[in-house]
């Protein structure tokens, strides 16, 4: 298989092609006694994003609602009771 057939075949795209590459290798993975801290950390970030994400979705689905129906903003952007 050639590097065309590769990148046409994975990465085209109708307005624009994408070519990832490695800059650098690594060679070995450092113990996790290591990283544990910034490991834990990254995915306690991770699980506080996902969670204001979800709680955006949820009031962009309140307000929206709230707001064809005509109801003043502060009695429905407060949440459910």
């Amino acid at each position: 298989m050639s590097v065309t057939s590769i990148v046409s075949d994975r990465a085209g795209y109708k307005k624009a092609v994408y070519i990832i590459a490695l800059k650098n290798k690594v060679s070995e993975l450092p113990p996790l006694e290591k990283i544990q801290d910034k490991v834990t950390a990254d995915y306690k970030k991770a699980q506080a994003l996902d969670s204001a994400r979800k709680a955006g979705a949820s009031f962009l689905g309140t307000l929206t609602n709230g707001l064809a129906q005509k109801k003043p903003l502060p009695r429905f952007a407060q949440g459910p009771r």
